[in-house]
């Protein structure tokens, strides 16, 4: 009888799969180490379990709970397999204390390369597919089937999951990790959801929350849709003609130089949609869509042609600006009420902040190539942790995956200063009051710039310098500059609002004399 206890990493993961493979001999159970300590595991496995080979794939905890339940599980005539490379004090202290009976299956020079493609299966694997316990643990059978399913074929991602992993491995930051509460919660809500094969789904949070992947795990555990494509759309990246055909295709000659094309309703046709930024999207885009989710019918951009599509659509955005935009009109409540069939909100990063050394742990996992540099990485963030979990994160986990990024790259000399992206509040702080040495109270352009482009130097920026009497001013003068910069790039309106952090209105209000 081999039971294994197995540390949820890919490298443990596929360790236990080669050990397998080697011995032509399959677990009868397989136990994740991660939820609870070594000596507790240990202690489970013992009452639980009499005379069975335990075979370990964790790093090497030596106190007197562990050698005790080893001590035990040998006494009763088990045997312990503990895969792994301690020092050589260690070693022999664990020996003793098992009375030679502690067996190595690995020695270092046994150890099998993980290839990249293995690595991005069971990356993928264990951040949540293996979830479904009603307490969001990592299921037993599933970490079971996928050791065995490795042994039995080698270096080969099963043929029914491949596009899920490619699709995972492109996310940004596919980061729904945790055990806090409301992450499990979460995590059930996507389990639930995703198996239930509910269509329409509507995700609130903040901005960086991930929802995204959130999205794509629903996508991908949703047993009707998981082979097919999953795409996403930025509803405030485009302008309305675009958005409708980047939705719903357009036909040759639906403007000057156009040929047919599909749209992503038509190339999803059994997947799933992700819409982004769903406050932001152009009414006319919002007829089509609501008549789409109404009867699956849609009709390309220059086409009398209706044409039908089966594409399970989940939306996105932050609570505040949908309520604000469904108030003044801009959004059309029945298309929210026909999104809204199931409403999931994504905790901000403040919210879960005891998540954040295993968020830091995937995050370097994902990101670091080299071990040594995400060793090192690991290591700096966890002697903040106390800074961090103070510190209020208006970016969310995208601006955790920043300060990961910044320190994995850089390396030990790049120190990490929390809230240095937050430009708003600068702007705030610094640009919109009285400068105290003006007895008029005069306001200058050139500090905002000097704010938002730190690196550039002063005596460039002479030629921008204009004085105001008001506030207000100079946030227009701004807002002005910043609309001509991106409107000429082809941002629509939406969009520019959104990087200024304000509201259409307000963005209307100010350019309508340009």
């Amino acid at each position: 009888m081999f039971t294994f206890l197995v540390w949820p990493t890919p490298e443990s993961v596929w360790q236990a799969a080669e050990i397998c493979r080697t011995k032509k001999q399959m677990p009868d159970r397989v136990i994740e180490t991660g939820k609870r300590s070594m000596a507790e595991t240990l202690a489970l496995v013992h009452q639980t379990f009499k005379k069975t080979e335990v075979v370990i794939f964790a790093p090497f905890v030596y106190n007197e709970e562990v050698c005790k339940h080893l001590q035990a599980i040998v006494k009763d005539g088990g045997q312990i397999h503990w895969y792994g490379e301690p020092d050589q004090q260690v070693e022999e202290n664990l020996q003793l204390c098992c009375k030679n009976r502690l067996l190595h299956l690995f020695p270092k020079s046994f150890t099998v390369p993980l290839r990249e493609e293995i690595k991005k299966y069971l990356r993928y694997k264990i951040t949540l597919a293996f979830l479904g316990d009603e307490y969001g643990e990592i299921n037993r059978e599933e970490l079971k089937k996928t050791i065995v399913g490795l042994a039995n074929t080698p270096n080969t991602v099963p043929a029914e999951e491949k596009h899920q992993v490619d699709t995972f491995a492109k996310l940004s930051f596919p980061a729904i990790e945790g055990k806090s509460t409301e992450m499990k919660r979460l995590k059930r809500d996507i389990h639930r959801v995703a198996k239930a094969g509910l269509n329409n789904v509507l995700l609130l949070g903040e901005t960086g929350t991930g929802k995204e992947a959130t999205a794509f795990f629903l996508h991908s555990l949703d047993p009707c849709r998981c082979t097919k494509n999953f795409g996403t759309i930025n509803c405030a990246g485009l302008q309305e003609e675009y958005l409708i055909s980047e939705l719903f295709g357009h036909v040759k000659g639906a403007y000057t130089d156009a040929i047919d094309r599909k749209g992503l309703i038509a190339k999803l046709n059994g997947g799933t949609l992700f819409l982004d930024e769903l406050p932001d999207m152009a009414p006319r885009a919002q007829a089509m869509l609501l008549r789409f989710l109404e009867n699956g019918a849609y009709t390309p951009m220059g086409s009398d042609e209706t044409k039908e599509s089966d594409v399970k659509i989940i939306a996105g955005g932050q609570h505040e600006l949908l309520c604000e935009k469904m108030t003044s009109k801009e959004f059309r409540k029945d298309l929210y009420y026909r999104l809204a069939g199931k409403v999931l909100t994504i905790p901000s990063l403040r919210d879960i902040t005891d998540d954040l050394p295993v968020l830091i742990d995937h995050l370097a996992y994902k990101m670091g190539k080299d071990q040594l540099k995400r060793d090192e990485t690991i290591h700096y963030f966890a002697e903040r942790l106390n800074e961090m979990t103070g510190y209020h994160w208006p970016g969310n986990i995208r601006e955790l995956v920043n300060y990961v990024r910044r320190r994995l790259t850089l390396g030990k000399d790049e120190d990490i200063v929390l809230g240095e992206y937050e430009i708003e509040e600068k702007i705030q702080k610094n640009i919109l009051r009285p400068q105290q040495n003006q007895k008029s109270q005069e306001y200058y352009v050139d500090v905002i710039f000097r704010s938002l482009f730190s690196d550039v130097a002063i005596e460039n920026l002479k030629s921008t310098v204009v004085k105001f009497e008001k506030p207000d001013d100079v946030r227009g003068r701004y807002i002005n500059h910043v609309y001509k910069c991106l409107n000429d790039k082809g941002a629509s309106n939406a969009l520019i609002a959104t990087k200024l952090g304000i509201a259409i209105n307000t963005l209307k209000k100010n350019i309508k004399n340009l």
